[in-house]
């Protein structure tokens, strides 16, 4: 393998892990946004309290 395919390689796979590196950052702030809203309706009485594993009174 040559240099230039060994960087071209490592390239790709630098570029693949920021990708996923931001997806799965995008999954988690949406997960966090989710939880937050669930816990504004249940407080104001909107929605009943049917997920337990969400904790609101942190």
């Amino acid at each position: 393998m040559s240099r230039r395919e060994a960087l071209t390689g490592a390239a790709v796979v630098a570029v693949l892990l920021i990708a996923f590196g931001l997806a799965g950052s995008g999954d988690y702030a949406e997960a966090e946004r989710i939880e937050a809203e669930y816990c504004e309706m249940v407080r104001d009485g909107y929605w009943p309290a049917y997920r337990p594993e969400i904790n609101c009174n942190q």
